[in-house]
């Protein structure tokens, strides 16, 4: 997207991002890092374990997402986002319950193996 802006409007874009401190560039840099070591790790869990395993990590997000939403920034969730959040949070439990008892194929072909 920033290409896009700045091929479309050259002279304030560019001069604009002359402006933007080395500090908030490293920030930037920082958190992609961080976002996709967070991503490749959810990849590599994802394939020694079953996602009904992994799915309550994903959605403790949303969770830590209200925390420090609070506490960084003083927004405290309304009652719908309350809601919300706690249809996301039964619908994976849900899953997890209704998925976590059934055998995986795996699971299957080691128990024929034994």
């Amino acid at each position: 997207m920033l290409c896009a802006l700045v091929w479309m409007d050259q002279a304030e874009t560019l001069s604009a991002l002359a402006r933007v401190p080395l500090g908030s560039w490293l920030l930037a840099m920082f958190m992609a890092n961080v976002a996709t070591i967070g991503h490749l790790s959810m990849l590599q869990a994802l394939k020694r374990a079953p996602l009904f395993v992994l799915s309550p990590f994903s959605y403790a997000q949303l969770a830590f997402a209200a925390l420090f939403s609070w506490l960084l920034f003083g927004q405290v969730p309304d009652v719908w986002m309350a809601i919300g959040m706690c249809v996301i949070a039964a619908s994976g439990i849900g899953t997890v319950l209704m998925h976590g008892r059934t055998p995986t194929p795996v699971q299957t072909i080691v128990e024929q193996i034994d």
